[in-house]
């Protein structure tokens, strides 16, 4: 027998279909698992009847708006008076979620991207939208983010959208806000190399460096912030070779011209020629940190 055979013509089951007005074709899947489907009804009607099915809208009927004009969401919205984005989304998914058409969406934002402006507009808050608002540098941001062991991408949505913790100054969607956004796990410093990246960025070091096109006896040193990655990529940059490198201690400034001084035939702006280079590093190894 044609397997073909066994199942009913297309547009007797599309005809049942939009009788039962499943509206997608997911909770339609959803109902033939639990429920018993009639005599040559197919579970999955988009490979039985491939030659035949348009689409969807097609499959189940033209169907009433699942959700509510924007204009006419934003004005609901409004009159109930939600105090925070939080609020509105818990009313939706208790009350509107479960109607199948004419509702209020979980997420406006997504539902109407052309009218939707921001949720202080939708909500009528008067709070100042994500862009507008002035927040913390990000590496200052991400450094506050670190004190707060937060374990991962849903530990951080949940600190930053539920807890009610979260100020002002540190943005929710911190993705769309800074340009040097690296990732989740740099931004809470779930693992050891994150970690390890912002201690090396929040200090500077000093850094002796020599170029191509100097003597084998010229030398300058100078202070580079953003830690040894930034100072290595700003060398590379500049065509100069790093001799040696130390964590900056401004303390320490005055004793590291005078040693350079002893051991040099000149010393000009951070700038000299060794008499001897060896000497000079052995006794800035003595009273100075590595990074």
């Amino acid at each position: 027998m044609n397997e073909q055979s066994i199942w009913l013509p297309y547009e007797t089951v599309k005809q049942w279909v939009q009788q039962k007005q499943f509206r997608s074709y997911k909770q339609y899947r959803e109902y033939a698992k639990t429920h018993i489907l009639p005599d040559g009804v197919p579970a999955c009607p988009q490979s039985t009847y491939k030659d035949n099915y348009i689409s969807d809208q097609d499959f189940f009927g033209e169907r009433e708006p699942e959700y509510v004009p924007f204009e006419v969401a934003r004005m609901k919205a409004r009159r109930m008076k939600f105090s925070t984005k939080a609020e509105y989304q818990a009313y939706c998914r208790e009350h509107e979620k479960p109607k199948q058409v004419h509702k209020l969406p979980v997420w406006p934002n997504r539902t109407y991207p052309a009218e939707f402006i921001d949720w202080a507009d939708f909500l009528n808050t008067g709070r100042v939208a994500n862009i507008k608002r002035e927040f913390l540098p990000y590496a200052e941001a991400r450094n506050f983010i670190h004190q707060l062991n937060i374990p991962n991408y849903f530990g951080w949505y949940e600190w930053a959208n539920r807890s009610g913790d979260r100020p002002d100054n540190i943005p929710s969607n911190p993705w769309d806000v800074y340009e040097e956004w690296n990732g989740i796990k740099e931004w809470v410093g779930s693992n050891l190399t994150a970690r390890l990246q912002v201690q090396d960025e929040n200090h500077s070091v000093l850094c002796f460096v020599q170029s191509d096109y100097d003597r084998s006896n010229e030398y300058s040193y100078a202070v580079f912030h953003g830690g040894s990655t930034q100072a290595l990529r700003e060398c590379a940059q500049s065509e100069l070779r790093v001799v040696a490198m130390f964590k900056h201690e401004p303390e320490m400034s005055q004793h590291v011209a005078d040693i350079v001084s002893k051991h040099s035939s000149s010393h000009f702006d951070q700038q000299f020629v060794a008499i001897n280079m060896h000497e000079i590093m052995y006794e800035l190894n003595r009273i100075l940190l590595r990074p």
